[in-house]
Formats: C-alpha cells, structure tokens, sequence
C-alpha cells in the first residue's frame, strides 16, 4: 500500500489526498515486516549535484542537532525498518503536476521517497530549502506512525498515537496529506522556522542582507522565516486562525514571499 503527502505553496484550500487507513497503532492490521539490511537516508542519480543537493547539504551542515538532520536520524538507525530516498524528477499525479514536492510512503518495500519538482530549482534556494524540511517532515511522520520508537529526533511525543489518531478523526483517514499538514501547522511550525533559520545562517552573505534592511520591520528575519514556514500548510486550520488574528502579520508575509525570498538566492553558491 502506498501513501502519497504533497507540498502545495500558498494554497488556500489544502493538499492534494493520499491515505491512512485505521488506527496509526496498528494502521493496516498487518505485521511489521522483515528489517532493511541496510537502512540509510541516501540521494538518487537526479539528486546528485543539483541546487537541491547543495541546499540539503548546508541544511545539514549544523550537524546531528540541526533540524534536517533531527528529523532523519531515526532512518539512519540500525534498527530503522524504513528507508529514505531523495529525487529530483517530474512529478505527475492523477494527470496533474505536482508543482513543489511530494512524500511518498511505500508499505510493501518499507520506503519512503521524496520528490523535488524539476521546476522548483527555478526557485531561490530559500524555497527549495522549505520545500526540501516540508517533505522531510512528512517523513518523519511517516516514521512516527510506522516505526514510532525511534523516531523522536524533533522532541519526544509521548502521546503521539493519540494525538495523531485524534487529527485523523476529525480530517479523516482517507486523507493522510490533510491530517499531517494540520498536525505540522499546529506541532511543528516553530521547527520549521528553525529549519529555515539554520540554512539562512549557513551563507556568509545573509549578514549582508541583515544589515542592509534592519531598519525596516517588513524585512524583519524572524518574520521572514515564518512566512516561509506557512508555506504548504496555508490549507490548515492553524493557518486560518492565523490569518484570521494576524492580518498585519499575513500582509508582511505575502509582501516577503513575493519580493524577498523570489528576488535573492541564499545562499549565493547554490543558486
């Protein structure tokens, strides 16, 4: 059985599907299958020496405490029975492009892919970035739910199954996109933004950036890294309670996301 997550940037109306079928403490009533031989995070020939490559390694570059890295360590364990995969490839889905990316769980082989759209390295490295912590967060779910001991690289969760089962009710278990990107919205921005952060700081130039417009408060980082980390999960709940109480913020978002992050690449030697 296969679960399909997508990425779909400033969509106000919610992701495309995928699925989970019953209770995440026994999901499909069937056993654990056979351990990996060789559980890894590794990267595929269309991944290799593009901007994603170069942006997830600096997203890495902080080392086993930096949040990419957080949210894949439980697939680099020995015990991991689940594998990660990264592409860079054209993605169609039900007739559609997918535009950003997309998190693809496979049951059966006990794999999860991640998907970079060709066309989003036309994007600044900032958005590929978010892209790139965006489909890993949807593998660290994917973790959580199928192979949960070992994956509290975030924080622990220790009433993880309940909560989760609890989202699942209320947006429905035939939607696992629609349940993981409320559960993102409302657990993890703040992990996002930190994400995000660590990649910004990464590049010698964002302190030319920073000092360049610290006088103006729309250009404000801090707010910077949150408008982005919105980004793909626009459809939730959290979202529209946002929006809904902080119009001034969602202006200052919408006016960084559109002239910022679009006009300058960061950092300068990935793009």
């Amino acid at each position: 059985m296969i679960h399909e997550s997508f990425d779909r940037e400033n969509d106000e109306t919610g992701g495309w599907g995928g699925s989970i079928h019953g209770d995440i403490s026994n999901p499909f009533g069937g056993g654990g299958g056979l351990l990996s031989p060789l559980p890894k995070v590794d990267e595929d020939k269309s991944w290799e020496n593009t901007k994603a490559d170069c942006v997830k390694q600096k997203l890495e570059a902080g080392g086993a405490n930096s949040i990419l890295n957080n949210l894949l360590a439980g697939f680099k364990l020995n015990s991991s029975v689940i594998d990660v995969k990264f592409y860079v490839s054209n993605i169609d889905y039900r007739g559609k492009k997918v535009k950003n990316g997309m998190c693809v769980y496979n049951q059966t082989t006990k794999k999860v892919y991640i998907y970079l759209s060709e066309n989003r390295l036309n994007k600044s490295s900032l958005e590929v970035a978010r892209t790139i912590l965006h489909e890993s967060f949807h593998a660290y779910l994917y973790g959580k739910i199928h192979d949960g001991a070992i994956h509290n690289g975030l924080a622990p969760d220790p009433d993880f199954v309940t909560d989760f089962n609890n989202y699942a009710k209320v947006y429905g278990k035939g939607s696992s996109n629609s349940a993981q990107h409320n559960y993102m919205a409302t657990m993890y921005i703040r992990y996002m933004k930190e994400g995000l952060k660590e990649f910004f700081n990464s590049d010698p130039h964002y302190m030319e950036y920073a000092s360049n417009n610290s006088s103006d408060d729309r250009w404000n980082l801090d707010s910077m890294f949150e408008g982005l980390a919105w980004g793909g999960l626009r459809g939730t709940d959290s979202w529209k309670d946002f929006k809904l109480n902080n119009p001034a913020k969602v202006n200052d978002f919408n006016l960084q996301l559109s002239y910022f992050v679009n006009s300058y690449g960061f950092p300068k030697d990935c793009d």
